[in-house]
């Protein structure tokens, strides 16, 4: 069984329904066709086969998507089965199954460059094909028809219509019955054509599978280390903050104990001075002498004490708040990786 490739199927049959004018000023006008998409249960003359109940799967499953207008088509198959915006040259209104089997369909074809270009050849006459796109495997099987064994590919329940037609340049067909199925560079060419014109770009393919798988692949890598920077940074934040609650607690020890060194001093002094201010001579008289510079050098040396005890507050409180600063720049950073990252990734969606 072979690798799922854009399947397509080729119908020169078309019906203009309306032709109107949407911009007087650029004269610029959308046709309303009929078209003729795919036929079921028959072996085509690429021999190929699509089931009945597989295309009505496929037709129920695109109702929505069409009544959306999400169902495109262009002016030519894009190489890649998918196209871009500037292919578009229709829109899909409608796509149904008759009870033969015939599938037909509704477009609006646009005022775009393709489809300004398909207008041109339709209204003047010119045969497009309506060409379905699809992607899906087949399985070789053999049946008789007219008394005869004939080889031909079944296309398999893994099939999936991405829009019932492209506008393609094709040769008038002539009988209901005759259809030309075409297989894009995509499928695998096991079973070419009988023309041989069917083209074998596996390889193709496969390289450029190998080449996203590699992009996919560098994207995870720069992921996962990205992740892990950011792993290291909130891992340094989390010692930064530990840091300051130990400097503060520190610090916090540091002036409870210099209150109770203060109280205990003053309680001792107390006593002292209760328990000895009645013996005699341990007071020398108050005269008065003296008492101003013992003061002011006690004075003066509690004030040196308090002064180098606030010198190390604030040398303390200078090395917290540049930790703390430090752990915001930390926080901004990741930030500001983290925004970038998400930046990136959606550009890269």
């Amino acid at each position: 069984m072979k690798k799922p490739g854009l399947l397509e199927f080729t119908i020169p049959d078309y019906k203009i329904l309306e032709d109107t004018v949407v911009d007087e000023k650029t004269g610029d006008r959308v046709l309303r066709v009929e078209v003729v998409w795919q036929k079921a249960d028959i072996i085509n003359n690429n021999k190929r086969r699509y089931r009945r109940s597989l295309l009505e799967r496929e037709i129920k499953r695109l109702h929505d998507p069409i009544s959306r207008g999400e169902v495109m088509g262009s002016a030519y198959h894009p190489k890649d089965g998918i196209g871009e915006a500037t292919d578009v040259s229709h829109i899909w209104e409608e796509a149904s199954m008759l009870e033969d089997g015939t599938c037909v369909g509704v477009v609006k074809v646009l005022p775009t460059s393709k489809g300004k270009d398909v207008q041109e050849i339709l209204r003047h006459g010119g045969k497009l094909g309506m060409s379905s796109r699809g992607f899906g495997t087949t399985t070789e099987k053999q049946e008789k028809v007219d008394g005869k064994v004939v080889k031909f590919y079944e296309v398999n329940d893994d099939y999936q219509l991405k829009s019932p037609g492209d506008f393609v340049m094709s040769p008038s067909v002539p009988g209901a019955g005759t259809r030309k199925i075409l297989e894009s560079q995509l499928t695998e060419a096991a079973d070419s054509d009988a023309n041989g014109e069917e083209k074998d770009m596996s390889k193709e393919l496969e390289q450029k599978i190998t080449d996203l798988e590699s992009k996919l692949a560098e994207k995870d890598s720069a992921i996962e280390e990205y992740e892990a920077k950011l792993a290291e940074k909130d891992e340094k934040i989390k010692e930064l903050e530990k840091k300051i609650a130990e400097m503060e607690e520190k610090l916090k020890e540091l002036v409870d104990a210099e209150n109770e060194s203060i109280k205990s001093r003053d309680d001792i002094v107390k006593e002292f001075v209760a328990a000895y201010s009645e013996q005699p001579g341990f007071l020398p008289e108050d005269d008065g002498a003296g008492d101003d510079e013992d003061d002011e050098a006690s004075k003066d040396e509690r004030i040196k004490e308090l002064e180098a005890k606030v010198a190390e507050y604030e040398k303390k409180e200078k090395e917290r708040k540049e930790a703390e600063e430090r752990a915001k720049a930390e926080e901004k950073l990741q930030a500001e990786l983290k925004a970038k990252l998400d930046e990136v990734l959606a550009k890269e969606e």
